[in-house]
């Protein structure tokens, strides 16, 4: 299965233009955030940015709860 491919948004610094997730990546987000629609989830998207693509090869879902509300969780988790 081809990664999934869209435009990106936002000015950074290295001037991305696009991005693609990973099959794997892209599912575990998905999947993830529709078993706990009843809350907010924070997780971290792991990958590369290859010239002017951010590519997306891993996600990895930490808290179930708003990530400002307790920020020590953050520091805690690693």
């Amino acid at each position: 299965m081809a990664p999934v491919a869209g435009a990106g948004g936002g000015g950074s610094a290295h001037s991305l233009t696009g991005y693609s997730f990973s099959p794997k990546a892209y599912a575990k987000a998905v999947l993830h955030s529709c078993k706990h629609s009843a809350a907010p989830v924070l997780g971290l998207l792991l990958g590369t940015a290859n010239g002017k693509v951010l590519k997306v090869a891993d996600a990895i879902p930490l808290f179930h709860t708003h990530a400002l509300a307790l920020p020590g969780q953050v520091d805690a988790s690693f």
